[in-house]
């Protein structure tokens, strides 16, 4: 969208009494450069387009891939798949500015290792809740009373899959050979 000259010239000097005033004057010039690019449905990136390029992260599974696009929708305010591209199974590129870049980064390090951990127990907990036997990541099981209690609520709250035992079958008439 063409904007009229006069808005132009307004946003700008809006854009750097934001960036440069003090105090209320930076709040209320902020406030209203803002109000100026909603009213015309832009946003900052229409009106102060920065120089975009794509930038590689490693990925070590599909959940941190999804984690990764969703924190690139968030930090850039876009979506879809136009603006980024798998190369392999554990390397995405994103298009985005250096700022976004930045903050994709410091991003994706806060949740990374959190998402892994969430991911840990709701699979220990999906083993307790139907019990499979040992801790699924082949680790002896070292829980204290608060990772027990814990546990036993995300346990409590994963669905059990319904499949009656009997229609398995036991033992060796449950691999397919006969009784000898």
């Amino acid at each position: 969208m063409k904007l009229p000259q006069d808005v132009q010239e307004r946003l700008q000097k809006l854009k750097a009494l934001a960036d440069g005033g003090i105090g209320g004057e930076k709040r209320a010039a902020q406030a209203q450069y803002d109000r100026i690019l909603s009213e015309f449905g832009l946003t900052d990136q229409d009106v102060n387009p920065q120089e975009t390029r794509y930038e590689a992260y490693s990925i070590r599974n599909q959940h941190e891939e999804t984690l990764l696009i969703q924190l690139w929708a968030m930090v850039t305010h876009t979506a879809g798949a136009v603006h980024y591209r798998k190369e392999s199974s554990r390397s995405l590129w994103f298009l985005a500015t250096d700022t976004q870049h930045a903050r994709l980064k410091a991003e994706f390090v806060r949740h990374r290792k959190p998402l892994a951990e969430h991911l840990e127990r709701a699979a220990a907990a999906y083993c307790l809740a139907h019990d499979l036997v040992g801790p699924p990541s082949g680790r002896p099981n070292t829980m204290s009373a608060a990772e027990l209690t814990r546990m036993r609520h995300a346990m409590n709250a994963v669905s059990l899959i319904d499949v009656p035992r009997a229609a398995l079958g036991s033992g060796r008439a449950a691999l397919g050979a006969g009784s000898s």
